[in-house]
């Protein structure tokens, strides 16, 4: 899913086309959430609110003018969490929705949005409190006619549309249910790397690009729920984390920045629609590293089998063994702020009255720590055994082809899948597309496909050999 004004967070005070998808490049941390005894929600309930955005020119999506109550009635029991944001220079606070009342030191904004009193030049800790299942109040006349406003450059097709799914009858969850059907059927795409868009991006995106990241679903979304008289508004935030085993808490990283809508329903208030879940479920589901995973292997998103995508999220024991180095340290600096940096009188008070129990705490947290030493070196050791074995003769191939269009001007993107990177090409250099095509596609079978066959290796190392040259037959 920008960073002018963004600091760490990264979120300027509007999104447009491409502000998400830039932020997803960067793997700083957040923010970390530390949830009471059995409270850790399921992955696709973990919607972290940071921004509403009301009015939009067709172009871009900010906030609106007026300020809304934060009252609401709450339909489930409370989730009790500590956050630890860390220093952004912004006063962005992003609890999971709804929250109720807000904490010390922060105050409300807009919308169910809560903000730090001062910039967050530190790391800051938050008692929060929140509610999953909700009903917020009916909307005032001038709010309603806010949450309906379409700008005037609004295009005929989307306005016929919205008004054909609209004619069709059933109220609001009718209409934003065919909407995200016809993302679901139509040949949408989620895309890491989405094209640019030009004066009119939402007509564009819908009729001819389809082609887009959370940004560009949840605008065209929303503004195809105005034009159908649903009230209907855009929010950022971020959805999923990280959960940390070695600290038992979520981490919530830039990468998972991402942007939903809202529509409101007679008797139900504000209710959450994220049409990326239509296009891309993987996303929401599995997280972004499944989708990067996918499309590395040039797997279109959107109903890809449960048992591929376990597949694609297995790792390697030295993987496994990074990752587990990689908490354990983030673990460690967060215990050092809790109880060294953090340290106030009455913590002091507590551990004195509990050293017995602290210690442990402290041990454990030490020993962690001369164990992922010891695995790192195991790892470096393994590292420099593998320099001296031969890598695998397909990827060494493919990125071979990639070298050699590296050097004729065309250089694949790091997050780029070899689907995406050929199609590409072949638009930039169609005398080439062909030759690539094949090329592609003998790559994916010889890696992905389970089977070695010699004889198809060696017709891949021709191919790549004679590049852009075509092969006879």
């Amino acid at each position: 899913g920008d960073a002018s004004a963004g600091g760490l967070t990264g979120f300027d005070d509007e999104i447009r086309p491409g502000s998400i998808s830039r932020l997803i490049q960067s793997q700083a941390v957040v923010f970390r959430v530390r949830f009471d005894a059995g409270g850790l929600p399921d992955r696709d309930r973990l919607y972290w609110r940071g921004m509403v955005l009301e009015h939009t020119d067709g172009r871009a999506w900010r906030p609106g003018p007026a300020a809304e109550t934060a009252s609401f009635t709450p339909l489930s029991p409370p989730l009790e969490y500590e956050v630890m944001m860390e220093p952004s220079g912004q006063k962005r606070l992003f609890p999971l929705e709804l929250p109720a009342g807000r904490p010390k030191g922060a105050r409300w904004k807009r919308a169910f949005v809560l903000e730090t009193e001062q910039p967050l030049q530190q790391r800051r800790r938050f008692r929060l409190r929140s509610h999953l299942r909700y009903r917020t109040p009916a909307l005032s006349a001038a709010r309603r006619r806010a949450a309906l406003a379409l700008p005037a450059r609004t295009s005929e097709r989307v306005r016929h549309l919205a008004e054909d799914w609209r004619r069709r009858g059933g109220g609001a969850l009718a209409i934003a249910a065919r909407a995200m059907a016809y993302f679901h059927e139509q040949p949408f795409y989620y895309s890491l790397q989405p094209p640019r868009l030009g004066a009119d991006p939402v007509d564009e995106f819908l009729f001819q690009s389809r082609k887009g990241f959370c940004e560009h679903y949840a605008s065209a979304f929303a503004t195809l729920m105005r034009a159908a008289g649903v009230p209907a508004r855009v929010v950022v935030g971020f959805q999923g984390g990280e959960y940390n085993t070695a600290g038992r808490y979520l981490l919530v990283r830039q990468s998972d920045a991402h942007a939903w809508a809202e529509i409101h329903v007679a008797g139900q208030g504000w209710v959450r629609m994220d049409p990326t879940a239509a296009v891309a479920p993987e996303r929401i589901e599995y997280g972004l590293e499944a989708v990067q995973r996918l499309q590395a292997r040039g797997l279109a998103l959107g109903g890809v089998p449960g048992e591929l995508i376990r597949r694609a999220l297995e790792r390697g024991w030295l993987e496994n063994g990074l990752r587990r180095v990689r908490q354990q340290w983030d673990a460690l600096n967060v215990a050092w702020y809790r109880w060294v940096m953090d340290f106030d009188t009455q913590q002091q008070r507590r551990l004195l009255e509990a050293l017995e129990w602290r210690l442990p705490l402290w041990l454990g947290q030490v020993l962690g720590l001369l164990g992922g030493v010891l695995l790192l070196m195991a790892v470096w050791m393994v590292l420099l055994y593998r320099r001296r074995r031969e890598p695998d003769p397909v990827q060494r191939l493919y990125l071979r082809l990639c070298r050699k269009l590296a050097r004729r001007g065309v250089a694949r993107a790091p997050q780029e899948g070899p689907l995406d990177f050929a199609g590409r090409v072949g638009r930039a250099r169609p005398e080439w597309g062909g030759a690539l095509a094949a090329i592609t596609g003998l790559y994916l079978e010889l890696r992905y496909g389970g089977t070695r066959d010699p004889e198809r290796l060696r017709e891949l190392r021709k191919r790549v050999r004679r590049f852009p040259r075509p092969v006879p037959g």
